[in-house]
């Protein structure tokens, strides 16, 4: 059985769990795997593939898809406001306060836990569902966007002969293209939601949502790393304030802390809320470096 899927706009084959083509970022969710081996994509330069047909040196197409995928950023990367943190401890005022209510004035105190516990949970619902809905939203943006980055490269090296010169860092763009598109799958959010109520599920859903910002943001700037010498190559120079990453957080010591000490978790919420938040505008001061540059 193979073990890749074509995509049907390029032509390049794709892991065959892959939702988005690594080469030209079509959706490939739904395409089947051949079911005989199909040929390799003809190589360009050192290891390179050959761009989408259609494709032609001096056409404008990757720098408009550029244009088009840093302008939806406004609706997929959401900087979360801190105060989404206080939701799940209103909840939690809100079954100690309901419980007292009911047990101060009719002694039917299960009847406050009840309501308290469900508001709880149902604020607690929406935190998760935001937070898994947005990483969803921000993996599909980045892919077409880095998809349009090497392209862009690749038509402006042409333009000036200068392939050979940036071959090294196009190969390692789309390296790390493919290795995105392989390891940051998207995740249904509702059934996270519902994952989250559940004993050891809700974990996994802790685990999921602490350990990807920072490879995702390690990832990207190693890539805008290459991007940015390969686009000096050929004239279009970008200066960025920072090349700090995001601090690896640790799943297991941050568990360990919280059954520990239990309000620790809300310093927990607040990490998986800022971290994405810090890797948006980061990503933003290149894209904008490189909108200002676009030619």
């Amino acid at each position: 059985m193979t073990s890749y899927k074509v995509c049907p706009n390029c032509g390049r084959q794709n892991p065959v769990d892959a939702q988005w083509c690594a080469s030209c970022g079509n959706n490939i969710t739904n395409v089947a795997p051949p079911q005989q081996a199909q040929p390799q994509p003809a190589p360009y330069g050192q290891g390179q593939y050959q761009p989408a047909p259609g494709y032609q040196p001096g056409q404008s197409g990757a720098r408009q898809q550029i244009i088009s995928s840093v302008q939806m950023r406004v609706q997929t990367d959401e900087v979360m406001p801190i105060w989404w943190i206080v939701l799940p401890l209103v909840g939690v005022l809100a079954l100690v306060g309901f419980a007292a209510i009911t047990i101060f004035w009719s002694g039917w105190g299960w009847i406050g836990i009840v309501v308290g516990l469900l508001l709880f949970l149902v604020l607690y619902a929406v935190l998760v569902y935001k937070l898994v809905t947005r990483q969803n939203e921000h993996i599909k943006r980045e892919i077409v966007l880095r998809t349009a980055i090497i392209n862009y490269v690749r038509e402006k090296a042409r333009e000036q002969y200068k392939e050979q010169m940036v071959a090294g860092q196009i190969s390692t763009m789309e390296s790390i293209n493919q290795e995105a598109s392989y390891k940051e799958q998207e995740n249904n959010a509702l059934l996270f939601t519902i994952m989250s109520f559940i004993p050891i599920l809700n974990l996994y859903v802790l685990y999921v949502l602490t350990k990807f910002p920072f490879e995702h943001d390690s990832r990207w700037h190693t890539f805008t790393q290459q991007a940015q010498y390969a686009l000096s190559q050929v004239g279009v120079n970008i200066m960025t304030p920072s090349w700090k990453t995001l601090p690896r957080r640790s799943f297991w010591l941050y568990l360990i802390i919280t059954l520990i000490i239990g309000v620790f978790m809300i310093y927990w919420l607040y990490t998986l809320i800022d971290d994405p938040n810090d890797h948006y505008q980061a990503q933003w001061a290149f894209e904008d470096q490189l909108m200002s540059q676009l030619r």
